[in-house]
C-alpha cells in the first residue's frame, strides 16, 4: 500500500470527530488483524472494523516528535497518541 492510498492522521482526526459513534480498531499486523476480526465475528459485534497499521500515514518525522523509533508497534502507539492529543471522543481502540 502506498501512501497515497493511506489516511492521514488529520483525515482520521475529522473522520472520529464527525463520527464519534465508529468503534474501529488499529492493530500492528496481519496476525492481530486475524485475531481481533475472529473475535469480532464471535461475538457477533457487527459496528467494529479492525485495521492494520499500514492503513495509516504516519511520516518519520511524526514518530521522531514522539519520541519513537519506524516500526509497527512504534507507529501504532504514535497513532494512539495523536488521536488521544485530539480528543475526538471517538471509542476507537489501538491494540499493541
Amino acid at each position: 500500500m502506498n501512501s497515497s492510498e493511506r489516511r492521514t492522521i488529520d483525515e482520521l482526526v475529522t473522520r472520529y470527530m464527525l463520527e464519534p459513534s465508529l468503534r474501529d480498531i488499529y492493530v500492528e499486523g496481519d496476525f492481530d488483524q486475524d485475531i481481533a476480526e475472529r473475535c469480532i465475528r464471535h461475538t457477533g459485534q457487527k459496528d467494529r472494523i479492525v485495521y492494520h497499521i499500514e492503513t495509516v500515514d504516519i511520516s518519520r518525522e511524526l514518530l521522531e516528535a514522539e519520541g519513537l523509533t519506524n516500526g509497527n508497534k512504534q507507529r501504532l502507539i504514535a497513532l494512539a497518541r495523536l488521536l488521544a492529543k485530539a480528543q475526538t471522543g471517538a471509542s476507537l481502540k489501538c491494540l499493541v
